[in-house]
Order: structure tokens, then C-alpha cells, then sequence
């Protein structure tokens, strides 16, 4: 390659994202190709062949407490666009949605520990059009789950049950209280992120959770001063109270848990205290991840413009995360997020060791232990025992036959939106057998 009068020797794997065997094969003499001069940690200079990207993102980093816009991508480039797509673009959330749902469920009473069913259901809306019948990414059923799992691997058929099981309406009041403020209607598709939300918002929305339930409205402008350093305006944190202390670290534990286990489990590898959710649209066309440090939210949003795919399987695992990662691991570098950084737990939180396939309290015999938190009289008491991991064993449509739906719970093939139950606060089912087998999307 020829840079004026430079001349570089381009060894294949400069070239390697191409798939192309030969550089011949890859450009042909004369190409205007685009170079990128990389320079490793030792010092080395690298040169690649690079390309302008098709898609878009954006990135929005909050600090918590403060509320302040630490930093915001808008696009790849903002001479080929001026458009910000971190607060100007309304786009489809996807599975990132599922935690405002969850969220409404233990604000109801509701905790990690209890069982939804997760198997077929038909959704009637309009009498005069077909029922709506949500499916799982795998078109797999598990039978029982725990909230837990079914976030974890972010299973579709549980978050829209849950969703009909609090209340549609009661879901968009939680949003509303998070800090979302476009126009959303009380369709049971809600549960799936069928609407449309900027990143900002989003971002917003789940900085709440480590805030212990104060939401901090984003500031991108702290204070002014003229030429003589006379301060002209100020915006100070002006926190408002969205949710309880407790249960917005029920739910931030809840989200620790897909970091570790579930869809984001990649994040592992940073070595930091991570709570956040990935989520992917129908035909992938908005893959997105969502993640919480002690310190800061980061939102990353990837997709393009128009309403197109972003290829098979581009989830927000695998698409965002990845930028998601990278972005952190930089700040872990400037030391702006450390290892030794924790959340701070409120008064009125419990832990307990929960069996993560039943709900039930953990015994020797269980098969997935983890450590949930709980508002604090909420925690299971029943201990595991051999019949609920003996129906865990069994078909979902047989787990379907043993399941004891409480208050009102959806579980029959068709179910009406005007009728969707309507549970009265603080009160919750006993923990039901559950499974583990079930397979979720992968955002």
C-alpha cells in the first residue's frame, strides 16, 4: 500500500476481516482502501486495512449519583451525520425492556425466588384478528422457572406472563417513574420492548437500580462561567425518588445475575462488580446491552438507520457487549472503574441462598445454588426437596399439569388483555417446583 510517498507491507492479517485468502483477492491494483495505524501496548505500530462501518451505534455513560453525561456517541462519524442517535433516536429495546417489567413484579411483591410457567400461550387483542402467541428465541419450553433464570437467559414467554400477571399499565407506570418518557401502550407486547426508547432513556432507566431508587435526571452541562470565571448558570443533581432502596437493589442482584450466568456472561472477564441486560429486536435489527458499574450506567445501542437487519444471530450479546466491554475496559485502565468498587446495599435487604432452578430455599440436594437478595420478610422459607426437582425432570407440558397458578396467574391457552389480572400489592405465591432445562434467547 502506497500513502503518499510511505509504502507499507500489509502481512494477511491486515486484511483478515475480508475473509479473503490473498491480498489479491481482497483489493486489486489501483483500490482506494482506507488504512488504520494501530499502536499496541509495547509501543509497536501496526497498520490494517480498515472499512467505514454500514451500521450505526451509540453510547451514553452516566454517573451515578450525579446524573452527569460523562460521554456521549451519537455516531460513527458526525461529518457523514449530524443526527445523535443517544438522545434523538427512538428505536425498538428488545429483551432490554425485561427488567422494568421484573421490576414492576417486585415493587407487587414479587422476588427472584418465585415461578412462572413457561409454556405456549395465545393472546387475544382484537376478537376480530388472530390471538398474538409470543415464542421463545429457541422455540423451546422449559416448564417452571424462577424470575431468576427466565431473566438470566432473558425467555420471552415468562416476561410477557409476568407482565400480564402485574399489569400491563402498572409496567408503563414503573417505566414512567424510571425516567422513559415516550408513548407507550398497554399491549401485552410491551414485555418485549415492542416500543420505541432512546439510549439516553434507557441508560437512565437502569441507573436508578444502583442509585438505591433516586433518579438522576442526565445533565450535559454542569455549570458556565464567563472569560473572568464568574459562574453564570449552574445545574446541580436534582435527584427525584423512582422506587424503594430495597427493592432497587432486588432488582439490580437480579441483573447481577445475567452478568454471571446468563446472556452477558462474557463480562465476567473484566473481573468487576457488573449488573445489566442485553436486548435484541425481531429479525435483529437493534441489538443492545445495558450494564451498571458502582460507579457509572453504560448504555450501547448498535443498528442501522433505516429499520434493517443487522444480520442473523447479531444479538446484543454478541454485537453491543462486546463495544460495551471495550469501553469499560478502557475506563478500568484510566481508573475510573476499579475492582474493589461494590454497591451499596440499603437498609431492609436480606440474602439468601436459593435453589436457582425450583425458587426454594438451597439444601445439599440442590442443583444451582446461587445467592439472591430480598426485601427483607419476602425471602423463601420451604426448604428443596426431591419432588420439585423430580418434576423439573418432566416435559414442560407436564410441568403445565402440576403448576397451581396464584391470583389470577395466566396459564391457559387464551387469555384476554382487558382481562389481565390485577394482584393486590405485597402479596405473593409460595416458591413452585421449577426447571432449569429451559433455553432462552440469547438477548
Amino acid at each position: 500500500m502506497r500513502v503518499k510517498d510511505r509504502r507499507f507491507a500489509l502481512p494477511p492479517r491486515a486484511f483478515r476481516f475480508t475473509r479473503a485468502e490473498s491480498p489479491a483477492k481482497a483489493v486489486r491494483r489501483g483500490d482506494l482502501v482506507l488504512l488504520e495505524r494501530l499502536v499496541d501496548e509495547g509501543g509497536k505500530e501496526e497498520t490494517i486495512v480498515s472499512q467505514e462501518p454500514v451500521v450505526e451505534g451509540a453510547v451514553v455513560v452516566l454517573e451515578n449519583g450525579t446524573g452527569a453525561v460523562r460521554a456521549l456517541v451519537g455516531g460513527y462519524d458526525f461529518s457523514r451525520s449530524k443526527f445523535n442517535r443517544a438522545v434523538q433516536a427512538l428505536r425498538q429495546v428488545g429483551s432490554a425492556f425485561k427488567p422494568i417489567v421484573y421490576m414492576t413484579a417486585v415493587e407487587e411483591g414479587f422476588t427472584p425466588a418465585d415461578t412462572v410457567l413457561d409454556s405456549p400461550i395465545s393472546i387475544t387483542i382484537d376478537p376480530r384478528q388472530a390471538p398474538w402467541q409470543p415464542q421463545n428465541y429457541t422455540r423451546k419450553y422449559g416448564g417452571i422457572l424462577t424470575y431468576q433464570y427466565a431473566l438470566e437467559n432473558s425467555i420471552n414467554v415468562p416476561a410477557v406472563r409476568v407482565d400480564l400477571l402485574v399489569g400491563t399499565r402498572k409496567v408503563i407506570e414503573t417505566a414512567r417513574r424510571l425516567g422513559i418518557r415516550q408513548n407507550l401502550l398497554a399491549y401485552p407486547s410491551l414485555a418485549l420492548g415492542s416500543f420505541e426508547v432512546t439510549p439516553m432513556e434507557m441508560t437512565t432507566a437502569y441507573s436508578v437500580f444502583a442509585n438505591q431508587g433516586l433518579l438522576y435526571p442526565p445533565r450535559l452541562v454542569e455549570r458556565i462561567r464567563d472569560a473572568e470565571g464568574v459562574l453564570l448558570e449552574e445545574s446541580p443533581p436534582d435527584p427525584k425518588e423512582a422506587a424503594a432502596p430495597a427493592q432497587s437493589y432486588v432488582m439490580l442482584k437480579m441483573l447481577e445475575g445475567v452478568t454471571e450466568r446468563g446472556t452477558a456472561a462474557r463480562a465476567k472477564a473484566l473481573g468487576l462488580r457488573i449488573a445489566g441486560k442485553t436486548g435484541t429486536t425481531n429479525d435483529h435489527t437493534d441489538a443492545w446491552f445495558i450494564g451498571v458499574t458502582p460507579r457509572h450506567t453504560i448504555g450501547v445501542w448498535v443498528g442501522h438507520d433505516a429499520k434493517k437487519s443487522l444480520g442473523a444471530k447479531s444479538t446484543g450479546g454478541d454485537t453491543a457487549l462486546p463495544i460495551w466491554m471495550g469501553i469499560v475496559a478502557r475506563m478500568k485502565e484510566a481508573g475510573l472503574v476499579k475492582p474493589a468498587d461494590d454497591f451499596d446495599v440499603p437498609q431492609g435487604v436480606v440474602f439468601v441462598p436459593f435453589d436457582l432452578a425450583t425458587g426454594y430455599r438451597a439444601t445439599p440436594s440442590c442443583s444451582k445454588v446461587v445467592l439472591g437478595a430480598f426485601s427483607n420478610g419476602t425471602q423463601p422459607t420451604e426448604f428443596c426437596g426431591d419432588r420439585p426437582h423430580a418434576v423439573s425432570t418432566l416435559p414442560q407440558y407436564l410441568q403445565k399439569a402440576v403448576y397451581a397458578p396464584k391470583r389470577g396467574e395466566p396459564s391457559g391457552a387464551d387469555v384476554k388483555v382487558d382481562d389481565a389480572p390485577r394482584p393486590a400489592n405485597g402479596t405473593r405465591p409460595p416458591p413452585m417446583p421449577g426447571t432449569s432445562a429451559g433455553s432462552g434467547p440469547p438477548g
